[in-house]
């Protein structure tokens, strides 16, 4: 079981470990133009689901959450039923698998299993 630091965090615990889901199992993207990374999110697929581990910004950029890929990458989970457990600080950045995405294409689908599969970017729009 992963340690629980935030109040609310017993369901979104019990769903990962039901899942089987730890932090080896963590894979990031990040929303970014060519040359400045904005952030990303922390995703791992389980029986052909993404789940969103964790959410996050580079320092001194949290606004830009609204923006771009997280936020597209947000609406797709949501909207097409995929589960989502957020997890703040439980998968560091340094452990994550860095994958590379471009801003902004807020206003596309996201292919979440195409882009694991393949693991190459998509969605790019500029």
């Amino acid at each position: 079981m992963i340690e629980m630091k935030i109040a609310g965090d017993e369901t979104r615990d019990k769903l990962l470990a039901q899942m089987g889901v730890g932090e080896e199992d963590a894979q990031c993207f990040w929303a970014a133009d060519r040359e400045e990374p904005l952030g990303g999110a922390a995703f791992c697929v389980r029986g052909g689901q993404a789940v969103m581990l964790d959410l996050f910004t580079a320092p001194g950029l949290e606004g830009a959450l609204g923006d771009g890929l997280i936020r597209g990458a947000w609406n797709y989970c949501s909207s097409h039923g995929v589960k989502i457990a957020r997890f703040g600080e439980r998968f560091p950045l340094e452990k994550l698998k860095k994958l590379e995405f471009f801003k902004d294409f807020g206003h596309e689908e996201i292919d979440i299993e195409k882009f694991f599969q393949t693991r190459k970017k998509c969605g790019q729009t500029r």
